[in-house]
């Protein structure tokens, strides 16, 4: 009788070792799944983070691009109204009455005189507000290598222009010269006080042989 208690005992001390470590096993088992499951979560956020944060600084150097190129747009566009904002005038040097009348020119210059009288024909050039007539017969003449020389005369404290092209006063006779002409007005003045030019004006330089009656300076 005795024996077999201890029989039923022993069998029921085996069970019961075995339910512990079952649930030992099973509680390790969930452990180590939830350990599981929270290092997927992990890794999952941190993923998605950092697909977070590339796209962030995609959209950020993208931003960054566009931001640079419409500055630079900006800038040109700036500098392109600056530049329309320019005032200009055209400017032209003609010898046409002298080609006209080339037998009339002193033999020694008639090399000077262009065929068809352009020494100059009407180019657009910008001015800065308040240069005269004379500081843009400089700038141009310069430009271009046209030989220009003139005379300061302090009585009238201006410029006179003597030769252009080395066609001077007088080659083509006593009454002959250079006259300049702005918008189709003849100033009885010297081109270096005439500082009044307006954007869009156009300035002639003419060469006359009968003191501007055959070039149309009739006002002079």
């Amino acid at each position: 009788m005795a024996t077999k208690k201890s029989a039923q005992k022993a069998a029921s001390t085996k069970a019961q070792v075995k339910a512990a470590k079952a649930s030992g096993v099973s509680r390790s088992a969930k452990r180590t799944s939830a350990s599981t499951s929270a290092a997927k979560a992990s890794t999952s956020s941190s993923s998605k983070h950092a697909a977070t944060s590339s796209r962030k600084a995609v959209t950020a150097g993208t931003a960054n691009v566009t931001s640079t190129k419409a500055a630079k747009a900006s800038t040109k566009t700036s500098t392109a109204a600056k530049n329309g904002a320019a005032p200009t005038v055209t400017i032209s040097i003609s010898a046409a009455t002298a080609a006209k009348h080339l037998s009339d020119i002193d033999s020694n210059k008639r090399a000077y005189v262009p065929a068809d009288g352009w020494i100059l024909p009407p180019t657009k050039v910008k001015f800065t507000t308040g240069e005269s007539v004379y500081d843009v017969l400089k700038t141009v003449t310069r430009a271009h290598g046209i030989q220009m020389e003139s005379r300061y005369t302090p009585m009238y404290n201006a410029y006179y222009i003597k030769g252009i092209n080395n066609l001077y006063e007088f080659d083509g006779g006593s009454a002959s010269g250079w006259m300049y002409s702005v918008d189709g007005w003849f100033p009885n003045y010297g081109c270096s006080a005439y500082n009044s030019l307006k954007n869009g004006s156009t300035i002639k330089w003419q060469y006359t042989l009968e003191l501007g009656a055959d070039i149309g300076g009739s006002n002079y």
